[in-house]
């Protein structure tokens, strides 16, 4: 997730520098990190290449400016949500 500019980013140590799970972001922003990862590396594979060199900055830069607006508010029942999870863990 970016936090700043490309220099403090890349050089600065300030590119992901902590693992966030706001709402969208595992679904909208880490998938398509995998996806772009694993798709260069087979893409790599059937070609018989070394993988290329993924710019992470404009992928996250780009996904930041155009991703779909997420829900601010919870939505479902929490209560039996959790309920259902304790049956299922046996606690």
């Amino acid at each position: 997730m970016l936090w700043g500019h490309r220099q403090a980013a890349d050089g600065g140590g300030l590119r992901d520098y902590a693992n966030r799970e706001w709402s969208g972001l595992i679904d909208g922003l880490y998938t398509l990190r995998w996806r772009t990862y694993f798709a260069e590396l087979t893409s790599a594979l059937a070609e018989e290449r070394e993988p290329a060199p993924i710019d992470w900055y404009a992928l996250e830069e780009h996904w930041l400016r155009t991703h779909p607006a997420y829900p601010t508010k919870p939505s479902g029942d929490i209560v039996r949500i959790a309920r259902k999870v304790a049956r299922a863990v046996g606690a």
